[in-house]
């Protein structure tokens, strides 16, 4: 909408409360990672482990009935999410592993071995937390581009460089920490994208949106 030429002057504010970019709660991790503790919580007291019921061990059922090991393992995982939850504040990345503060995943049979009580009851399957945080950004930065689109009608294409460099921290690239780019000769305005480099507005890997008039 923003780069269309027809676009009535008195619909650009509307558009720009549309756009609010994401602020610094809504771009951590902490709720969905809440979430998350909250269902491994579950299945740990309830014993739904990555195995099905039918296949667990005897061993993995006494195991599940102990309080110390549940306790240990939920304790891991705790210190695990909060690590992760702040490095998301200060966008610290890569971001932290679960095998840092607890023996899980386990990666060979002599895991099991070693750490028989964690690797019983740790939850098999886990969310890809860069995959998230890649998608939260990839939202705030359309977000993002839409406000700095709103705030250059009107203007030069000329001057959307300089509108880019001061519109300050909260509008720059999240991927980059650096003001958005423009090509001017392509007619785009965009970030550099997961990869975190310049592909000079190619849409396979940048997020890009047209200029307008």
């Amino acid at each position: 909408l923003l780069s269309r030429q027809d676009l009535e002057e008195t619909r650009v504010p509307n558009l720009t409360k549309l756009a609010r970019p994401l602020d610094q709660v809504e771009r951590s991790l902490r709720w969905p990672m809440q979430s998350e503790f909250a269902i491994e919580v579950k299945l740990v007291e309830t014993g739904s482990y990555k195995r099905a019921a039918e296949e667990r061990s005897f061993l993995a059922g006494v195991v599940a009935r102990l309080p110390l090991p549940k306790q240990k393992t939920l304790n891991a995982h705790a210190r695990f999410y909060e690590a992760v939850i702040k490095a998301s504040y200060t966008h610290n990345y890569p971001l932290p592993k679960l095998s840092t503060f607890a023996h899980t995943p386990p990666q060979s049979a002599f895991d099991y071995l070693m750490n028989p009580i964690d690797n019983y009851l740790a939850p098999g399957w886990k969310p890809s937390w860069e995959d998230h945080v890649d998608l939260m950004l990839e939202t705030d930065t359309r977000l993002r581009l839409a406000t700095l689109l709103a705030r250059a009608r009107g203007t030069s294409r000329a001057d959307l460089p300089r509108i880019a460099a001061k519109a300050g921290p909260n509008f720059f690239d999240p991927f980059a920490g650096l003001p958005m780019q423009v090509s001017l000769e392509k007619g785009k305005l965009y970030s550099v994208g997961r990869d975190r480099k310049d592909d000079r507005g190619d849409p396979a890997f940048d997020i890009s949106v047209p200029i307008g008039p």
